[in-house]
């Protein structure tokens, strides 16, 4: 129900289920607890800070109740110090309230407030510091990890938690020095406390995460202090801190906007970098975070400034001034520590554009030159993106920037320029381009709201409008999921604790207007637009069926027909694959199966129909053409269909082994048709159909194929093999948990007689050849399972590891590559034929070369 934002519900069931005599009483503990996490999530959604606080107040009072009555609980660390952390909080909000310019009069009050929640969540802070500091010193300074990986990650856990708990006391400190005016005694003597406590932590753990961040906050700390260098020095070396975590990024992002202040400072001044900088930054970042707001606000100030410093030149000025407003209008409509200092940067706004010349007086004036603007925004981008000088680019981006800040500025003033005498159609043509205007600005909910709008109320009386309205309501909705799902995978915008993850309810907006258009308008291209849309939506979210429902849609007189019934085909047949990888008790039934690999093949033969006429004669088959054979081409091979397999990825025209090639000497792109991947994909498939028809040779000069792509190196063209051999095993045990004995019989059958004459051949052999050989073999035996016939496969693939051994021992230049992989594979087949004598005498030599090998080790133990 949280997930679901249904919070009353859920609050009332929790009140309901602890009044029941017959509920469990480990359930019954954890019910305060329970209401705590509900009421903290129902209390994110709020506008009204009355009516947040008061949940917040509950939801502080139900942790309170939970670890009085279970200090010993297993969950009462965690709401210990969710408890300390919602007094933080609300300590800062405090803090803000006291620097807002209408609170300067009560200020005290607030900072007073403030002081004694900090004080109260240090003590809190300070119980969990010791209860984490007692348990990190139970362990011993040093433990193996390799001999006892468990306690290491038991050690590992509570040091973390030890070192968090530092930096909660530090930051406890820091939050302290907020409470006392800016340059006070107070205020300074605080800081470089908390400045003290944040170098001891980080000159304990500079390697570690928790380290980094208390090395953050100390050069925050100096920048408060005026140690404008200090603190820069630190910021740059945190942002050029190697890495790639999400963890990191995180916190780079946070120092990003601390060394934006240090910028803003009036020692640097350095306002046209914190522009650039900002709004780099914010181009891939869009969700209203904490971070976010400050970088934007950061901007804002910057912008001002500039605008203040081009006094002399009122055009100059004005562009600044207009782009500053934009950032000041969007932080004042949010709760928080911008919102009254951006209402007040708009007021000093609109007083320095109220002598902006040229502004129209009526509706028609303003529409008009709302209209103007919006068609020159395409040349103007078009400019930016064919400029090459970087300073010249960067004065573009500025032009273009205001261009269409001002284009969303005059369609609004045309808006309130409307009257009762203003014709709807005018009205919304206005609306339509100011939504446009707003998803170019990444002002995704604005232009979202707007032109579902239009499109909900219009559909009859101005239907076209309505329907592009509502196209782009669906655009700004899969923008605003992009940004809210690209923040969630970078750590930005996190849940609360029991509320649905970021992206679903602009999800559930966008499957609501594409539900609008496809109802209102079935037939027209918009709607296929949508249906195309969400099809590709719920392929990322890795809903194939769901994708492949919505591509289905589009019909057969669409334009689109062709791409969407390869994205069918292929949706369907990730739906088999992925099912068939699953267990027995979680996958689907044979029948469901049965369906999803016809609808999968019917559907890629349509695509490979629709698409080959589109190509022109002489011309270059699309990738999605390309990509369609290939997956048929799976579909027909595990239908047992080898030479129309064969036939479909070898004969002109639209040949997919043609495609793939690539000049010789020109690297391999890392995506698309003639990728390294890709183009291994291909040839797998046309080698496992030449086995299935036992022709030797082709399959030979596909193997010698495979090894080009290994680029010579013999422990990539292993890894090839080994991928393939995984697949076959995987394919055996499908057929025989699907009890398809025949096919099953066919596949063995296939690989014997293929198999038993390319080993015969196995002089004129070279160790790629000879490892596919024993891979093979080793894979149909690990398919069958505890089969009998599971035996003979091992027995023949241990033979050709040791011939491999063998032949390596005897000619020095057979591969260079370690044959350690071969060795163990060996063990392996010798423990599958319970000769474990020799299986232990072979690890012997493995574990002699490499004591700390895993997977010989693993192997040594079974």
């Amino acid at each position: 129900m949280r997930q679901r934002e249904l919070f009353d519900i859920a609050d009332l069931y929790l009140v309901k289920i602890e009044g029941q005599p017959d509920t469990p009483e480990d359930i019954r503990v954890v019910i305060p607890y329970e209401r705590a996490l509900t009421l903290l999530a129902w209390s994110r959604t709020q506008r009204n800070p009355e009516d947040q606080a008061k949940m917040l107040d509950q939801a502080e009072a139900h942790l309170e109740q939970f670890t009085k009555a279970n200090p010993q609980h297993p969950l009462a660390g965690e709401a210990s110090t969710e408890r300390a952390r919602m007094l933080l909080d609300r300590a800062r909000n405090e803090i803000w309230k006291s620097r807002a310019p209408a609170n300067q009069g009560n200020r005290r009050e607030f900072q007073q407030n403030a002081r004694a929640m900090v004080t109260k969540a240090r003590e809190i802070f300070k119980a969990a510091h010791d209860l984490h500091k007692a348990a990190y010193d139970k362990y011993p300074g040093f433990i193996d990890q390799q001999e006892n990986r468990q306690q290491f990650e038991e050690r590992r856990t509570a040091e973390v938690k030890y070192i968090r708990a530092q930096l909660d006391m530090a930051l406890c400190t820091y939050e302290l020095a907020q409470t006392y005016d800016e340059g006070s005694e107070e205020f300074r003597s605080t800081l470089t406390k908390a400045s003290t406590e944040f170098e001891d932590i980080h000159t304990k753990y500079r390697s570690q995460v928790g380290g980094l961040y208390a090395r953050m906050w100390q050069g925050k700390c100096f920048e408060e202090q005026d140690e404008i260098g200090k603190a820069l020095g630190i910021y740059n070396e945190l942002l050029e801190h190697p890495g790639k975590s999400d963890t990191l990024r995180r916190l780079q992002d946070q120092v990003r906007q601390f060394r934006l202040i240090c910028l803003n400072h009036e020692q640097r001044k350095d306002y046209e970098l914190v522009r650039i900088e900002a709004g780099d930054w914010l181009k891939d970042n869009r969700r209203a975070s904490p971070i976010h707001m400050g970088i934007r606000w950061e901007r804002a100030r910057a912008l001002e400034s500039l605008g203040d410093a081009k006094a002399t030149d009122q055009a100059e000025a004005l562009r600044y001034y207009r782009l500053a407003r934009t950032d000041a209008e969007y932080l004042a409509r949010f709760d928080g520590q911008y919102r009254d200092v951006a209402q007040a940067m708009f007021q000093r706004m609109e007083v320095h554009l109220k002598d902006d010349p040229g502004d129209p007086t009526t509706f028609d004036q303003a529409s008009a030159m709302g209209r103007s603007l919006v068609k020159q925004i395409k040349p103007l981008k078009d400019s930016v993106s064919a400029e090459k000088d970087p300073a010249k680019k960067a004065e573009l981006q500025l032009k273009y920037d205001d261009h269409v800040v001002e284009a969303a500025r005059m369609l609004n003033l045309a808006l309130k320029l409307s009257d009762e005498e203003t014709k709807i159609t005018q009205v919304n043509s206005v609306r339509y381009q100011l939504a446009y205007v707003y998803y170019l600005l990444r002002e995704s909910y604005r232009a979202a709201i707007l032109g579902e709008f239009v499109g909900q109320h219009y559909a009859v009386e101005d239907s076209t409008t309505a329907q592009d309205s509502a196209y782009i309501a669906l655009a700004a909705w899969m923008q605003a999921y992009n940004d809210a799902t690209k923040d969630r995978s970078r750590g930005e915008g996190e849940s609360a604790a029991g509320a649905e993850p970021p992206g679903q309810t602009e999800l559930r907006r966008m499957l609501r207007v594409s539900e609008l258009i496809t109802e209102t308008w079935p037939q027209s291209d918009r709607a296929n637009d949508a249906r195309m849309t969400l099809g590709n939506v719920y392929s990322r979210l890795k809903e194939p069926v769901q994708a492949a429902k919505w591509f289905q849609q589009v019909p057969a007189t669409a334009a689109q027909y062709p791409d969407a019934q390869e994205a069918a085909g292929q949706a369907y047949w990730s739906a088999w694959l992925e099912a068939a990888r699953l267990d027995e008790a979680s996958r689907p039934a044979a029948a469901e199966l049965d369906a999803w690999q016809a609808s999968a093949r019917s559907h890629l033969s349509t695509a490979i129909d629709q698409l080959s006429k589109q190509v022109p004669e002489g011309g270059q088959p699309s990738p999605g053409l390309i990509a369609a054979k290939v997956s048929l081409s799976q579909i027909l091979i595990s239908q047992g269909e080898y030479q129309a397999a064969i036939e479909l990825l070898t004969q002109d025209p639209h040949s997919p082994s043609k495609a793939i090639q690539v000049e010789e000497g020109k690297p391999r792109p890392r995506v698309g048709v003639t990728s390294r991947d890709f183009a291994s994909l291909t040839y797998q498939q046309l080698l496992r159909a030449y086995v299935g028809v036992q022709q030797i040779d082709p399959a030979l000069q596909v193997m010698q194929k495979l090894e080009e792509l290994g680029g010579g190196d013999d422990g990539g063209v292993m890894q090839i093999y080994v991928n393939l051999g995984q697949e076959l095993e995987k394919e055996i045990r499908r057929l025989r948990e699907l009890n398809q004995t025949d096919r099953l019989t066919t596949v063995r059958e296939s690989f014997d007689k293929f198999l038993n004459e390319l080993f015969n051949r196995r002089d004129q052999m070279n160790y790629n050849a000879l490892v596919w050989i024993a891979e093979t073999y080793n894979s149909l035996g690990t398919g069958m399972g505890e089969d009998s016939g599971a035996t003979a496969y091992f027995e023949k693939a241990a033979n050709t590891y040791a011939d491999i051994l063998t032949r390596a021992e005897q000619d020095p230049n057979f591969t260079s590559v370690s044959l350690s992989g071969v060795r163990l594979r060996l063990v392996t087949c010798r423990r599958r034929q319970q000769n474990f004598e020799e299986a232990l005498n072979l690890v012997a030599v493995i574990l002699k070369e490499k004591p700390r090998a895993l997977d010989a080790q693993f192997e040594a133990a079974q």
